[in-house]
């Protein structure tokens, strides 16, 4: 929610048909991974080339995701719905991480985030090279 592209905003989050805002205590960038894999923003990426009889796969790290707090995207109103959260970065959606309750927060600290991928990394590169039976 609000940010400068669909790529960035305020993280708000649906429980129940009611929407509220999360809370930036504690949010890393673990927690902004599985926030930009779930709206879609996937953090790999796989390249196949092919050319004549030779087959080299690449995998390429993509997402730069920034976590950001203090109501970077302006602050929300109405609940708060997800305290202190917590992820491993291997979760499917933001709901599947750990959250504690977290009394002391307020909209002055909604997290926030950046999916980026403007920056790949090779990870890793896998040639193959087929070859042709004889009969």
């Amino acid at each position: 929610m609000n940010g400068d592209t669909e790529m960035d905003g305020r993280v708000e989050v649906c429980l129940n048909n009611i929407y509220g805002t999360v809370c930036g205590i504690n949010w890393d960038e673990l927690d902004a991974k599985v926030t930009c894999r779930q709206l879609g923003y996937s953090d790999s990426s796989k390249i196949i080339i092919q050319h004549q009889n030779l087959s080299i796969m690449m995998i390429f790290q993509c997402l730069d995701v920034v976590a950001l707090t203090g109501g970077t995207y302006g602050q929300g109103s109405g609940p708060i719905l997800l305290g202190r959260t917590v992820c491993n970065g291997g979760e499917a959606m933001l709901v599947d991480c750990a959250s504690f309750s977290s009394s002391d927060c307020d909209h002055s600290r909604d997290a926030a985030v950046q999916c980026g991928g403007n920056t790949c990394t090779c990870i890793s590169e896998l040639s193959i090279k087929c070859m042709q039976a004889a009969y």
